[in-house]
């Protein structure tokens, strides 16, 4: 379902008619009022795959002029102007299908978890310097674990994936230990594996 049109703003706007990648469109206004990024403050806000906003903080909320209800629910495109290229948004989304980025957590607790047949399950729990995104710029397939910030707000570091990938090949020791990560992990899915029940209510050992 499409986005009803903008409601008029009493200023001084001007009006214009956005078509999106879904086929919709609707008429919105621009004024030239300019609102100041919250110094000190991140700008946060989470979609599914299809581009609806399942998530945004407080800051994000309060820069975007919708309230959290109008928000939540809605597709992302709700907030384009119109002077912002449809290829702007489609290259994003591009790269977040793709995988082709790497994040090193700054600060903060983070939470993999991947899908399975009884829902979202925990796999590890990661902090400072732990890299989140690597299997995925490595092999090139999209990403298959969700990562979620816990217990308070966290800064991660962005990495684009060819970026990474030529600093790995030029530091072979890093592309080792990369291997030792990812060795790790791959353990603890395998001892989770064989440590939950089975269909007769026993344990596989």
């Amino acid at each position: 379902m499409g986005l009803s049109d903008m409601a008029r703003p009493a200023e001084p706007c001007s009006e214009s008619r956005l078509t999106y990648t879904d086929g919709t469109s609707r008429t919105v206004y621009t004024t030239d009022v300019e609102k100041a990024f919250p110094e000190g403050r991140l700008i946060v806000s989470r979609t599914d795959l299809n581009g609806i906003i399942t998530h945004a903080n407080d800051a994000f909320v309060e820069m975007s002029g919708y309230s959290r209800e109008e928000l939540i629910g809605a597709p992302h495109h709700i907030l384009r102007h119109p002077d912002m290229p449809a290829v702007a948004f489609k290259g994003l989304w591009d790269t977040i299908e793709q995988g082709d980025e790497i994040f090193v957590i700054m600060s903060g607790r983070v939470v993999i978890t991947v899908p399975t047949q009884a829902g979202a399950e925990p796999v590890t729990v990661l902090g400072p310097g732990d890299c989140i995104g690597e299997m995925s710029v490595i092999d090139g397939s999209t990403q298959s674990a969700t990562a979620t910030v816990q217990g308070g707000p966290g800064r991660v570091l962005s990495i684009a994936g060819g970026t990474f990938r030529r600093f790995l090949e030029e530091r072979n020791h890093v592309a080792t230990k990369i291997i030792g990560i990812l060795s790790s992990r791959l353990r603890q899915i395998i001892r989770r594996s064989y440590a939950a029940p089975t269909r007769s209510g026993t344990t596989r050992r």
